[in-house]
């Protein structure tokens, strides 16, 4: 696909468009809880770590993969294949070591990768637990704040309840983008046809 194609301008007002608007929203709330977060607790990675991407193949919701597919396809980026196909299912293949963020698609990234380090679980009485990031620059206590971390089952219902029609399936990161191109890609020739793109049913979102 042409890099000067604009996807989500050609899919606008689609079910997928609204669904990608969601996930843009979820993401960009969760970061400026991040922000809070960082700037209260001085609590940050170290320059350039990217130990936490190292060896990590997270497994992500349809809807942030084709959010990830958008992204790569308004860009004319191809999915970046491993040398091994065995790593396809071992290794991110959007990490890339040499790069500041160590991620090709940082701005794309899926919600585990924005929260990790940053971001409280519940325990099973329904009580957040935050903790640090053995590499991470630590600043005053947190029992001596009064902000609590983002708590990431909060953000991720968000990402279900947008993800309904594929049923809360998760893929592993790259399973799930080479599946997101290939959906995303049939949308696109059907648009540029002329044809409905939410006229094709179960290819898209509707179970």
């Amino acid at each position: 696909m042409n890099s000067n194609l604009n996807l989500e301008l050609l899919l606008a007002g689609t079910l997928l468009i609204k669904r990608m608007e969601g996930v843009r929203t979820v993401y960009e709330e969760a970061d400026r809880k991040i922000e809070e977060f960082k700037k209260k607790t001085s609590i940050d990675c170290p320059t350039g770590c990217g130990i936490c991407c190292e060896g990590f193949l997270p497994d992500v919701l349809a809807c942030e993969a084709d959010y990830i597919a958008l992204y790569l396809l308004d860009k004319g980026l191809s999915f970046p294949l491993p040398r091994y196909k065995k790593d396809l299912t071992r290794i991110c293949s959007f990490y890339k070591k040499e790069r500041e963020l160590h991620c090709g698609i940082y701005t794309v990234r899926p919600l585990i990768c924005r929260l990790f380090g940053f971001a409280s679980v519940k325990d099973r009485y329904g009580t957040g637990q935050y903790r640090y990031c053995r590499e991470m620059k630590r600043g005053d206590r947190l029992d001596q704040q009064n902000l609590k971390p983002p708590v990431m089952s909060e953000y991720g219902l968000r990402l279900e309840c947008l993800d309904q029609g594929e049923k809360n399936q998760r893929l592993s990161l790259n399973l799930a983008t080479l599946k997101a191109l290939e959906k995303l890609q049939l949308l696109y020739f059907m648009a540029s046809q002329g044809v409905d793109p939410d006229s094709s049913g179960r290819i898209i979102f509707r179970g």
